[in-house]
């Protein structure tokens, strides 16, 4: 099932190029039967852009770059909406801020 979703995927990319998309009848017909064959749920688009902006913060891109792919209006909702950490993330800065504040490292 997903091996079909995913030949899906390809056929409608060939059908789209070129032409205005309607990202709600994609989501419809393309990412959700991808989803569904995988006992997952599509909750639209805000959390997908969620997810792109955090994991390209996690990929260490630029906030302001982020906020153009998104189209975003400011750095500010980028940083404060739409860039999440993840677990862990504070444990790992608190270690790095740790080890640099270790004696005899230079500043």
């Amino acid at each position: 099932m997903i091996q079909n979703s995913a030949r899906n995927l390809e056929t409608a990319y060939r059908l789209f190029v070129g032409k205005p998309l309607d990202l709600d009848t994609f989501a419809r017909r393309y990412i959700e039967p991808v989803l569904v064959a995988s006992n997952q749920k599509w909750r639209w688009w805000h959390p997908f852009r969620r997810g792109l902006a955090t994991n390209l913060h996690r990929l260490e891109v630029d906030d302001k770059t982020i906020q153009t792919i998104l189209r975003l209006s400011s750095v500010h909702t980028t940083r404060e909406i739409y860039i999440k950490g993840l677990d862990g993330d504070a444990v790992a800065a608190m270690k790095r801020l740790e080890a640099a504040m270790q004696p005899g490292r230079p500043n």
